[in-house]
């Protein structure tokens, strides 16, 4: 990054991220999109000064350098220069996991989840690129992962090229699975990310393009798509897989290999060197910002831990997407039973069913009518199979409905359903329904169940064997009901 050189592709220019020279075509830009004149700075920052000092227990950092690119964020209009500061720093206060020193984050930081590519785009424009892949949930939480990348992205507009020209986002979704989602894509959270892409970073969002997405990213970007303003969503841009569609934006000779370009594999290690000899500075800033005086931000209580408890997570995934299905918010498929119609979301379906997966990502009809017919499972089961789906949770079950339920999670694969059901008929195991549960078990190769089967007859096998459903279960089933009494016999000698 430090050694990197302009990279010259007929008529275009990629500069070093790192080098702070403005050009012609910057000043230009300045001038004309920015409302920008040098010879004007004085009065311009002396009047955001002025403002800032107005604001009761506010104690905000006002050099130069700090205040041009509020100034700039804001086209050198004063008062919203200003309010961006206070909005800057009322934010930071309210989630400070987000604006913790380097050093503090640097664990996260090596996990090349985020990195900034060693060259400008031809526009002059810093690339950001983020590998959704390499963030683990269960070990970092998603405001530690949005605080990564926004601690990363203030150093590097620290450089007026960038605060001039903006930057770009290469947001591959490669990997993506459903604990991301699940860890991330609470409103809360998504709110949180919205209000600081939007309200609280000084910072020109030019363009994302969005690369290798799952169909669960669609259902991300519907989340979000409300909580951002319309110039915003226009400049969320969907590539796919074929990067010859990113080439058409962003040249291959600056772009990494995995994108289809000639530089080495992108890698942060020398970004968050550099990054980590800016920690005692990052420490001054903090001493910056709003004054309580319990000493304590008013909202801080609203910070969870750094990651998040199973009962945290249980209890915001389960409301959330409860209510994604109950109000089918954004729904984009239909599950038909003969009288009924339950509204629901491919991704999310994808995501939990191999079942589902296929058929909506192949060529099949239930992907181009956006309609699963169901005629083999009542409203019932369809409804707990739906609600289990999202929630990871059942409601209460009979041996009827466990019947039912396990069946229709055989059929779509849902192995942790599949097990729910089984353990409630293992629970709740008597003589008098052995039977039905043999069939169950031997019917779908369920293992488990057998075994915890042979368990239950061993010591219960009197009581079993006298029933009259076990009588007319050996007429019925005599070569299955052989294989239980002997498998049976077996376990008792051993």
């Amino acid at each position: 990054m430090e050694t990197a050189k302009p990279v010259k592709e007929g008529n275009a220019v990629y500069r070093p991220l790192l080098d702070t020279t403005l050009t012609k075509e910057d000043m230009r830009k300045a001038k004309q999109e920015l409302n920008e004149k040098p010879e004007d700075y004085g009065r311009h920052l002396n009047r955001v000064r002025e403002l800032l000092a107005k604001e009761k227990d506010l104690n905000a950092k006002t050099d130069d350098e700090f205040l041009l690119r509020f100034l700039r964020a804001r086209k050198f209009n004063d008062e919203r220069a200003a309010n961006l500061i206070k909005d800057h720093y009322r934010y930071r206060a309210k989630h400070p996991r987000l604006f913790r020193t380097p050093k503090d984050m640097e664990d996260i930081f090596r996990c090349n989840i985020f990195n900034y590519l060693a060259h400008r785009d031809a526009q002059g424009r810093a690339i950001f690129v983020m590998k959704i892949a390499n963030w683990c949930p269960e070990t970092f939480s998603f405001k530690e992962f949005v605080g990564a990348g926004n601690v990363l992205s203030q150093w590097v507009l620290k450089n007026p090229v960038t605060q001039i020209n903006g930057y770009v986002g290469i947001w591959d979704f490669k990997d993506y699975s459903f604990q991301h989602f699940s860890n991330s894509c609470t409103p809360r959270l998504m709110w949180m990310l919205s209000s600081l892409m939007q309200d609280c970073f000084p910072g020109r969002f030019k363009v994302a393009y969005c690369v290798n997405c799952p169909p669960l990213a669609d259902v991300v970007w519907k989340l979000f798509k409300p909580l951002i303003r319309e110039k915003y969503r226009k400049r969320v841009v969907v590539i796919g897989k074929d990067m010859a569609d990113l080439h058409k934006h962003i040249h291959a000779s600056i772009l990494p290999q995995e994108y289809g370009g000639t530089m080495p594999l992108s890698d942060c290690t020398e970004a968050v060197n550099l990054l980590m000899q800016t920690d005692k500075e990052c420490q001054k800033d903090l001493k910056y910002g709003y004054v309580h005086k319990s000493g304590r931000c008013k909202d801080e209580e609203d910070e969870q831990d750094l990651v998040p408890t199973a009962d945290n997570k249980t209890s915001s995934l389960t409301g959330d997407l409860k209510t994604l299905y109950d109000n089918a918010t954004f729904s984009d498929v239909k599950l038909e039973t003969p009288r009924k119609t339950f509204r629901a979301h491919k991704a999310i379906l994808s995501a939990r069913s191999d079942v589902f997966k296929n058929m909506f990502s192949r060529n099949m009809k239930e992907k181009n009518s956006g309609h699963v017919i169901i005629t083999d499972l009542d409203d019932e089961t369809v409804h707990q199979l739906l609600t289990f789906i999202y929630t990871d949770s059942l409601g209460d079950l009979t041996k009827e409905s466990a019947f039912k339920v396990y069946k229709a999670a055989h059929k779509y694969h849902i192995p942790h359903l599949k097990q729910t059901c089984s353990s409630f008929l293992i629970d709740n195991l008597r003589p008098d329904a052995v039977c039905d549960v043999i069939l169950l078990a031997y019917k779908h190769q369920d293992i488990n169940l057998k075994i915890h089967l042979q368990s239950y007859i061993l010591r219960h096998d009197k009581e079993v064997f006298s029933t009259p459903k076990w009588k007319q279960f050996m007429v019925n089933n005599p070569q299955l009901a052989a294989e239980v009494m002997y498998q049976t016999v077996s376990q008792s000698r051993i």
